[in-house]
C-alpha cells in the first residue's frame, strides 16, 4: 500500500463513519443527549472528510480551500462536546432558549476569521505545502486568533472533563462504568490534538484529530443507545436513588449488593459496615430460600414478598418488591430489591383484627328478645325454647344482661303481711300528705 493511502484512508472511512452515525442518531432524536451528539458527530464528518480532501487535492490554492471548510466541523467541535457533557450531567438549561445561540457565536466568530484570513492574517500568517512521504501537507504559521480559540476550546474541553469527573465521584457504583465511556472516548481526541499542536507528532503537520474524534462518537453513540447512559442524567437519578424513602439495594447477576441507598441503610445495618460486594443472603437472611430458587425474569418481575426482621430487639416488617435488570439485548445481570417498611400497617392491622374480634364475641354473647312469648297467665312463668317454664326473670336474665333485684310492691306486701303494713288507704293518704 502506498505511504500517501495511510494518511487520507484512516480519515475517509472515519468520514463515512461518522455521517452513517449521524443517519443513525436523526432517527433516535427522543432520546436525551441525542441532539448535541448530533452536532459533535457532523462536526466529525466536516472534518474528517474535508482532511481527506485536503489530503488528496493538488495545489495550495486548493488545498487552503478545504482546510478552511474543515474549520466549519473544527470551531464547533469543543462547544458542541461541552454541551453534550452539560445535558448528560443534567445542567441542559444551561443552554436554553437563546443561551445555545451565544455558544454557537463564539465558534461561528472563529469560522469567520479563517475564512476572511486573507485580509487580517488572524488565523495564519503564512502557509506553504512540505512533503510527509510522498504527501503533500500543509505547514501553517499559526496567528493569534487560532491560539485564543485553541485555548478556549481546551477549556471547554477541560471544563467538560472536570464536569464528567464530578459526577464519576458522585454517582453509584452501577453508572461509573458509563461515565468511564465518555471520559475515555473524549481523552483519544483531546490528545491526540495536543500533540499535533505541540509538534511531537512524528508527522509534525499530519492531524489524527479527525480520526479519533470519530472513534470518540461511535463509543458515545454506542453507549447512548445501547448501554441506555443517557436515559436519566446521573445527577437527577443519583438525587432520586439517594431520596427515596424506601430502601433500594442494587443486585448483580450473582445477588452481590452494588449499590445500596441511605434508607436501606439505616434500615438494615448497624453501625459503619460497608455491606457493597456482600451477598444478599447476608443482609437479608429471610430472602435466602427466594433468591436461591431458579426463577424467570417475568416471575421475579411480578415477585413481592413480605419478611420480618428482628434488629437490636425490635421487630419490623418489611414488603420486598424485586425487578430484574435487563441489560440492552435483554440479559438478566441483576435484580433490584425496593424494602418498604410496614411495620405500621401491620400493626393496625392486627390491632383491627382484634377489635373485630372482640365485637364479634361481644355480639355473640348478646341475645335478644323478640317475637311473641308464651306466658302464663296464672303465675307469668314464661315457656323457654326447650318447653320448660321459667321465671320471669330466670328467662330474662339469661337472654340479656340484665340482673333483678327482689323487693315487694305496697299490694303485695299488704295481701302478705297484713299486720305489719297498714291498708292501702292509709299508705296513699300517708305519701300523698304534705310534708
Amino acid at each position: 500500500m502506498p505511504w500517501e493511502t495511510l494518511y487520507w484512508l484512516p480519515s475517509l472511512v472515519s468520514g463515512a463513519v461518522a455521517l452513517f452515525l449521524a443517519i443513525y442518531i436523526c432517527f433516535r432524536l427522543h432520546v436525551r443527549g441525542a441532539r448535541s451528539l448530533l452536532v459533535l458527530v457532523c462536526c466529525s464528518v466536516v472534518w474528517s472528510l474535508g482532511y481527506t480532501v485536503e489530503l488528496l487535492s493538488v495545489g495550495l490554492e486548493a488545498k487552503v480551500l478545504w482546510a478552511k471548510v474543515n474549520w466549519l466541523g473544527i470551531a464547533f467541535l469543543a462547544p458542541s462536546w461541552f454541551a453534550f457533557v452539560c445535558e448528560y450531567c443534567g445542567f441542559g438549561r444551561w443552554f436554553a432558549g437563546r443561551r445555545v445561540w451565544l455558544l454557537a457565536l463564539l465558534p461561528a466568530s472563529m469560522v469567520a476569521l479563517v475564512w476572511t484570513n486573507g485580509v487580517h492574517h488572524l488565523a495564519w500568517h503564512a502557509v506553504q505545502i512540505e512533503d510527509g512521504h510522498g504527501v503533500s501537507l500543509l505547514a501553517f504559521e499559526r496567528g493569534a486568533a487560532h491560539w485564543l480559540y485553541l485555548g478556549i476550546s481546551y477549556v471547554l474541553a477541560t471544563a467538560g472533563l472536570v464536569l464528567l469527573v464530578q459526577i464519576y465521584l458522585r454517582s453509584a457504583h452501577l453508572y461509573r462504568r458509563q461515565i468511564l465511556v465518555l471520559l475515555g472516548g473524549f481523552a483519544l481526541p483531546l490528545l491526540s490534538n495536543v500533540v499535533f499542536n505541540t509538534g511531537l507528532s512524528p508527522s509534525p503537520h499530519y492531524d489524527l484529530t479527525p480520526v479519533f474524534t470519530t472513534v470518540t462518537a461511535a463509543l458515545w453513540a454506542w453507549g447512548i443507545f445501547r448501554l441506555g447512559l443517557a436515559d436519566l442524567v446521573p445527577m437527577v437519578r443519583d438525587a432520586a436513588f439517594e431520596s427515596m424513602e424506601d430502601g433500594v439495594i442494587a443486585l448483580d447477576a450473582q445477588s452481590r449488593i452494588v449499590e445500596i441507598n441511605p434508607a436501606a441503610r439505616r434500615l438494615l445495618i448497624d453501625g459503619g459496615r460497608e455491606p457493597i460486594g456482600e451477598f444478599c443472603e447476608q443482609l437479608l437472611p429471610a430472602l435466602k430460600p427466594a433468591m436461591a430458587a431458579e426463577t424467570s425474569v417475568v416471575e421475579e418481575d411480578a415477585w413481592r414478598k413480605e419478611i420480618t426482621l428482628d434488629s437490636a430487639g425490635v421487630v419490623r416488617h418489611f414488603e420486598v418488591q424485586v425487578t430484574a435488570i435487563l441489560d440492552a439485548r435483554g440479559s438478566h445481570i441483576g435484580r433490584l430489591l425496593v424494602l418498604r417498611d410496614i411495620s405500621q400497617r401491620v400493626h393496625e392491622e392486627a390491632e383491627r383484627t382484634r377489635l373485630v374480634e372482640e365485637l364479634e364475641e361481644a355480639l355473640a354473647e348478646v341475645k335478644q328478645l323478640s317475637g311473641f312469648l308464651p306466658i302464663c297467665a296464672g303465675c307469668k312463668k314464661i315457656r323457654n325454647d326447650e318447653g320448660y317454664w321459667q321465671q320471669v326473670e330466670v328467662y330474662i336474665s339469661a337472654r340479656s344482661e340484665a340482673e333483678f333485684s327482689h323487693g315487694l310492691c305496697p299490694t303485695c306486701a299488704h295481701t302478705l303481711y297484713p299486720d305489719l303494713v297498714g291498708s292501702e288507704d292509709d299508705e296513699e293518704e300517708e305519701l300523698c300528705a304534705p310534708r
